[in-house]
């Protein structure tokens, strides 16, 4: 299990219920942990798991959603893009 999705990068925003929002300026909850990397850094699932989700959503971009099992589940959005070979149920 790992800390954090990626070797190298700052956070730029954590969880937090009452952040403000940094392009609204409205005070709405952040459910998530966002790392800044360069694009194109791998990014790494924290635990193993079961791919549920893969797609593009509006505010998510091209995103993941892990199922790790014992109801966990993690996901990683803003992807610049998926790797190649991997699919919902790897």
């Amino acid at each position: 299990m790992s800390k954090a999705p990626v070797r190298s990068g700052l956070v730029t925003s954590y969880y937090d219920k009452a952040r403000l929002h940094p392009i609204t300026k409205k005070v709405k909850g952040h459910y998530g942990t966002d790392y800044g990397t360069q694009e194109g850094d791998p990014i790494y699932a924290v635990s193993s798991g079961t791919i549920k989700e893969m797609s593009t959503k509006s505010g998510n971009g091209k995103y993941i959603k892990i199922d790790h099992g014992h109801k966990i589940q993690s996901q990683y959005l803003h992807l610049s893009r998926f790797r190649k070979g991997i699919e919902i149920g790897d």
